[in-house]
């Protein structure tokens, strides 16, 4: 019985050793945009007597295989009270041609006394619990190759602007991703 087993085992080995290499000839081409991708969100931290209200716009431009671009957007009003609490709306990512505004996705409350963070989705009408603790203050990552061994970042100073009386620093971060390496799927027959 065992001997049967060991040849149909060979048997379909060999039936699959043509789909192996189809997996492997498929694998050599660009990115087909199904897979999910993310950006960094900016992290808004508690800070005690420091309130505020602000509105954050990201735009992300998104470089295709044949170097066609394409843009998304987003704001989020956030706000921040004297004990350090945050509110703050995440949104969906647009397109940039002006004729959408994007939707509300969720809306988080934190305490950072309580610990705690609420994140509500407004369209399933329900709320998530969960614990929070503040992020430690980070450096700011430093230009060039990122740790992942895989990211580049380059920083634009956009100049210092006085918005009610606070100087806000502008600038643009890049992050651009090395070219998708190549992985062959690992097949032994």
């Amino acid at each position: 019985m065992f001997r049967i087993q060991t040849v149909a085992l060979a048997e379909a080995l060999t039936l699959l050793a043509p789909v192996a290499v189809a997996a492997q000839q498929e694998v050599d081409h660009a990115p087909d945009g199904r897979a999910p991708h993310f950006i960094n969100p900016l992290y808004i931290g508690p800070k005690t007597n420091a309130p505020f209200t602000a509105i954050a716009r990201t735009e992300w431009v998104e470089t295709l295989p044949d170097n066609s671009t394409i843009t998304r957007w987003n704001e989020r009003a956030i706000a921040r009270d004297a004990d350090g609490r945050i509110v703050q709306e995440r949104r969906f990512f647009v397109p940039k041609d002006g004729n959408r505004q994007p939707a509300v996705r969720v809306v988080q409350y934190t305490d950072p006394e309580k610990h705690t963070e609420y994140t509500c989705n407004p369209y399933a009408k329900n709320c998530m619990l969960n614990a929070y603790f503040p992020r430690p203050q980070l450096p700011l990552a430093k230009e060039g190759l990122q740790r992942d061994g895989r990211t580049f970042l380059t920083r634009e100073n956009l100049g210092v602007e006085t918005f009610d009386g606070i100087q806000v620093q502008h600038s643009r971060e890049t992050y651009t991703a090395r070219p998708w390496e190549t992985h062959r799927p690992f097949c032994a027959l």
